[in-house]
């Protein structure tokens, strides 16, 4: 490729730039808390604090649980099938009454720098103990 520099009128030649777009599967959410199959929504309630969480992921995978846009954990990764995907589990820590967006970000157990974009961001509010 041939480039033409506008500034002092001259032409170089540029070099490749070669690089590798790896896209791991988000991971799937279907509990939140005391909510099963998470729909799309983007305003979900609970009441269990601290709730657990559990959806599935591709095999070979480590989920990072992410809250408020910090980082809270690994998720522990179920290997009980011989299928494409495994099953996740987490507690959440015990969040503040109010307000909060979860994320999750699966990364390779082989490869840790190879990480998804995050999931869907989900917000949902912590109600009150009755």
């Amino acid at each position: 490729m041939v480039t033409f520099n506008p500034f002092d009128q001259s032409v170089c030649e540029s070099l490749p730039i070669k690089f590798k777009v790896i896209l791991y599967p988000a991971p799937i959410l279907y509990v939140l808390g005391e909510i099963s199959f998470v729909p799309r929504a983007n305003y979900l309630r609970i009441k269990n604090n601290p709730a657990l969480i559990s959806g599935i992921v591709q095999k070979g995978a480590l989920v990072d649980v992410y809250i408020d846009a910090k980082y809270v954990s690994s998720v522990k990764i179920q290997n009980l099938t011989k299928k494409t995907y495994n099953t996740f589990y987490f507690r959440l820590p015990k969040l503040t009454i109010g307000n909060h967006e979860i994320y999750l970000r699966p990364k390779k157990q082989t490869e840790p720098d190879i990480v998804s974009p995050p999931s869907q961001i989900f917000e949902f509010e912590v109600l009150p103990a009755k």
